[in-house]
């Protein structure tokens, strides 16, 4: 029997759907990995993602910013919380407390994706005493121009060796903002200072309403000062906005790396 022959512009429909399918495909992979990682430091199919992403107009990791130090906004803080400190000499500490995001712990001038600082990290201190730890935007809400700075992210007292059980155990006295940086790379610095003793819950419960809403432009001066608190360490890390939606797709670009790989 005799092979029916098809007309031409058969086999270049078949063709289409084939190239149709592969870019949805491939666009569709790339959502879901730059999704569940959090960034674009990973290679696709033989092409750097990082490279691609920004090809697709997609935002990657910026630069790292430059020591909290240097932030007009932190040496004001410091200056009022730990005036007996040499600013110029101070160095972030990740010995005396940890923080850790999803079981991973945050060394100074560590980055985190925005979607990797959703919840609250655990803080830990691996000290005797109470200790009350304070994250702040310095940054907020443009690096370029921090009008917003320090922005209160949280307030957690009763930290330490003494106070891990019991009814004087870890407080949540401000509760956790998250990590959201709307422009450029902002720097979130975690403060540790030890308490006089540890705080009772009930005398703590109230401030959530009362400090929640002067989460903008933060006075930890005056929060250190009320609490009789002093200071102890600093540490922080990094984060950028991150654009998990893929736009200004390159269509020729796609169909050639799904080409490639086939």
């Amino acid at each position: 029997m005799p092979l029916r022959a098809y007309p031409r512009h058969s086999y270049s429909l078949s063709a289409g759907m084939q190239v149709l399918m592969a870019f949805t495909l491939t666009a569709f992979l790339m959502g879901m990995l730059v999704h569940m990682t959090g960034t674009t430091d990973v290679v696709l199919r033989g092409v750097q993602a990082k490279t691609m992403m920004q090809a697709q107009g997609i935002a990657v990791p910026l630069a790292a910013p430059d020591e909290p130090t240097t932030s007009d906004v932190l040496k004001e803080i410091l200056s009022k919380v730990a005036k007996d400190v040499d600013v110029e000499e101070l160095t972030a500490d990740d010995s005396t407390f940890s923080v850790e995001y999803n079981g991973h712990k945050l060394h100074p001038g560590s980055f985190i994706p925005m979607i990797k600082a959703a919840t609250a990290p655990n803080v830990t201190v691996d000290r005797e005493g109470a200790y009350t730890w304070i994250l702040i935007d310095i940054d907020a809400p443009d690096p370029a121009d921090p009008s917003h700075a320090p922005f209160l992210h949280a307030i957690t007292a009763n930290l330490g060796k003494s106070t891990d059980d019991g009814d004087s155990g870890p407080v949540p006295v401000v509760s956790y903002f998250p990590v959201s940086p709307p422009t450029g790379a902002h720097r979130y610095v975690s403060l540790l200072f030890q308490q006089l003793d540890a705080a009772d819950k009930d005398e703590l419960s109230g401030y959530e309403d009362e400090l929640k809403g002067r989460r903008p432009n933060f006075d930890v001066a005056d929060y250190v000062d009320r609490e009789n608190l002093a200071f102890v360490a600093y540490s922080y890390f990094y984060s950028t906005p991150q654009h998990h939606r893929i736009h200004k797709l390159h269509i020729q670009h796609l169909v050639s790396v799904t080409s490639r790989s086939t």
